[in-house]
């Protein structure tokens, strides 16, 4: 049985922070979270040394009791919180007020599988409790991240080069309306040519045509202004998806996402556009979807 408020104490006991992380047997993203990113030595060192963490399953029945002193299996917990994803994280204050629930008073959730860089900075803000200060996490992130240095500009040049010398077979590009996704990915390229990661950045940051930057962090647009925050942020999006994933995702979202409110840019009926400019077109061209994920493929947190 897990009781939370217990662990909380035992947590502060030993000076550490309380993070719990649900997951699931056979999530390929838990999986890959803790074979990519918890093993990476100053990451694993950070967590034994900074957190008491308690792991629960999402379909398990394991009894677990809330703060606010309800017990239920973990399932029903999981439910009860509302989380959906696997993996999620959730990260606790040391003081918990009364009668709320693990939800409520979670000073930051993370959502899925983040890379390597995204994940260890997570784990510095908490602990540095950055949620106490005006600076949200999107900004001490890229921060962070332009301190490290231009990684990302000189595998955006690579790819370029990469992009300029393979010669691709010539292919007719596929129309909006035969498309097809199989399994939330599209494999083959749009266009049968390989995108431009140089150009794929331009329409990214481009708010008159991606506008990516409205809803997403992306420390590699550090001179771009406004970066939003109601998407996850597009740092090491490369080491979380495919490229026929992203395809699929920048190429119609509402296929791969129920209920998302990202912008289907490959699609020219059967959506009804915000905007009267865009109505029976597609936001993007089949190229421009090829230059967006070669840009994204790019984005990696090594």
């Amino acid at each position: 049985m897990t009781d939370l408020s217990e662990d909380l104490e035992e947590a502060n006991s030993e000076g550490k922070r309380l993070m719990v992380i649900i997951e699931q047997r056979g999530c390929i993203y838990c999986k890959k979270m803790h074979e990519e990113v918890f093993v990476v030595p100053e990451i694993r060192k950070f967590i034994e040394d900074n957190y008491f963490v308690i792991q629960i399953n999402m379909f398990g029945d394991v009894e677990v009791t809330d703060f606010d002193g309800t017990t239920l299996p973990e399932k029903e917990m999981v439910k009860r919180w509302g989380a959906l994803f696997t993996p999620s994280i959730y990260f606790f204050p040391q003081e918990v007020p009364e009668g709320l629930m693990a939800s409520q008073v979670a000073v930051a959730n993370m959502p899925g599988a983040f890379g390597r860089w995204t994940t260890f900075n997570m784990l510095n803000w908490v602990v540095e409790k950055g949620y106490s200060s005006d600076e949200p996490f999107q900004k001490y992130h890229v921060d962070k991240n332009r301190i490290k240095g231009g990684g990302m500009k000189r595998a955006i040049g690579l790819a370029a080069i990469a992009a300029m010398t393979v010669s691709a077979a010539l292919a007719e590009t596929v129309a909006p309306t035969n498309v097809t996704l199989a399994d939330g990915v599209i494999e083959a390229s749009l266009t049968g040519q390989p995108g431009d990661p140089v150009e794929g950045r331009k329409v990214f940051a481009n708010r008159k045509q991606g506008n990516c930057l409205a809803c997403h962090v992306n420390s590699d647009l550090s001179e771009e202004i406004f970066h939003g925050e109601v998407g996850p942020p597009i740092d090491g999006v490369a080491d979380r998806w495919s490229a026929g994933e992203l395809r699929a995702i920048v190429t119609n979202s509402k296929m791969v996402f129920e209920g998302t409110i990202m912008p289907a840019f490959y699609i020219d009926s059967g959506y009804e556009r915000p905007l009267e400019d865009f109505a029976g077109k597609s936001i993007l061209s089949a190229q421009q979807v090829e230059d967006v994920v070669a840009y994204l493929m790019t984005l990696k947190e090594e």
